[in-house]
């Protein structure tokens, strides 16, 4: 782990960095250039850092009740949300093409206390992270011609201004609680500190999306256990996961076939929120923090499915190794099951991330093991873009639906 975390300037073997640019490109595909991720994302960050800091210790001050330091590090980061623009916006607008669109107020309180924690150098951000290189991949994508300079100075304003929320948050509350404004960078910045690298990360970072963001991750859950406050509030989040999940589960529906509606939604969207339901098979889904909180969440709701004979002991037991190992490995087991399917669990999860689409084409799965195509169920007496699996997410039925309506018909998947 002290090599994966080590302090070293990055180095990509020369084989490595064509499929190092194209990883980061589709990591800022699915995450920068998605506008609903900086806000989701914010709302994990800030959970885990919270939760994080109530375990740490702050040199010289033995006394600082840390549970009041992240109740009120939340407080601040829903004060901050609503800042966003003239605060945070502005700082980071500043200096850029963008900045006669986001004045900044120089007196203001907040944006005071936001510049010195940026020269303080208490930021990490995973924007950061795709584009701290030499040659940051956005300067790559302006080269290219595919996006202007004001579209790409966009896309990181918004993005790095819901992530520098939940770090600036705890900075915050742990200078009103009496620390010093050096002391409470460093500890902001320690709770996820995307800097520490060394030579075996450069590699994986170059292969796997979130690698990074995973192992640091892991090694601040790791931390937080090793506590007796964090062992604590993980059975405690726990036990409440397996009531909240199994009340909500009681009050959805279940489809024809008898299964409840609440289960198909895939392990995907139930280990990462907390869905309620809103009827006729809609949800309003709650993102839950990522670290404890999430693992806590994923246990609980398959203790739910083992009592109700929905799991077998065996497959719950892999599940939990599987959702440790996500919680901590660079390189995350694929969501397949391993039980089930060993040979596509073992593609799936060590395949580089560019490679991903291309394997399981080659498998005929899609990333959770299910077939791609599902010709042996075909029924010549209706559309094609109509006989979705149960478990494809609704979005590939509506698209195909679409093109369907155009004369270009094919299954979901």
């Amino acid at each position: 782990m002290e090599a994966l975390r080590s302090v070293n300037t990055e180095d990509v073997p020369s084989i490595l960095k064509p499929i190092a640019f194209f990883t980061r490109f589709q990591a800022r595909m699915v995450t920068q250039l998605m506008p609903l991720f900086a806000p989701t994302n914010m709302l994990r960050d800030v959970a885990e850092r919270s939760e994080n800091i109530r375990t740490r210790k702050i040199a010289g001050h033995a006394g600082l009740d840390m549970n009041k330091v992240a109740n009120q590090a939340i407080g601040e980061s829903a004060k901050l949300l609503m800042k966003l623009k003239p605060v945070m916006m502005g700082v980071l607008a500043e200096n850029t093409p963008l900045a006669k669109l986001f004045p900044v107020d120089n007196a203001n309180d907040d944006v005071i206390a936001l510049k010195q924690f940026l020269a303080l150098g208490g930021s990490s951000t995973y924007g950061d992270m795709l584009s701290g290189d030499s040659k940051s991949l956005a300067e790559k994508l302006r080269k290219t011609g595919t996006i202007s300079d004001k579209a790409m100075e966009a896309i990181e304003l918004w993005n790095n201004s819901f992530e520098l929320i939940s770090g600036f948050s705890i900075y915050k509350s742990l200078v009103a609680n009496g620390v010093g404004n050096k002391d409470a960078a460093t500890a902001s910045l320690n709770l996820m500190n995307f800097r520490k690298r060394g030579k075996v990360m450069s590699p994986l970072r170059a292969l796997y999306m979130f690698a990074q963001p995973i192992a640091t991750g892991g090694h601040q859950m790791a931390m937080t256990l090793s506590t007796r406050r964090g062992q604590v509030r993980y059975a405690a989040y726990t036990v409440a996961a397996m009531a909240l999940y199994a009340m909500l589960r009681s009050g959805d529906d279940d489809d024809e076939l008898g299964i409840n509606k609440m289960d198909e939604l895939g392990n995907f969207t139930l280990y990462r929120n907390i869905p309620i339901p809103m009827g006729n098979g809609m949800y309003f889904k709650v993102p839950v923090g990522f670290g404890m909180q999430q693992l806590a969440w994923s246990h609980g709701v398959n203790a739910v499915r083992t009592m109700l004979g929905d799991m077998t002991a065996g497959e719950a037991v892999a599940e939990s190794a599987a959702l440790w190992a996500r919680s901590a490995m660079p390189v995350s087991p694929a969501e397949t099951s391993m039980l089930k399917n060993p040979m596509v669990w073992l593609a799936q999860t060590f395949s580089p991330q560019v490679a991903k689409p291309l394997v399981n084409i080659a498998l005929d799965v899609n990333s959770f093991g299910a077939p791609l195509t599902n010709a042996r169920y075909e029924r010549q007496d209706m559309a094609k873009s109509l006989q979705g699996r149960r478990d494809t997410p609704q979005i590939y039925k509506d698209i195909s639906r679409v093109f369907a309506q155009n004369g270009i018909d094919f299954y979901p998947e």
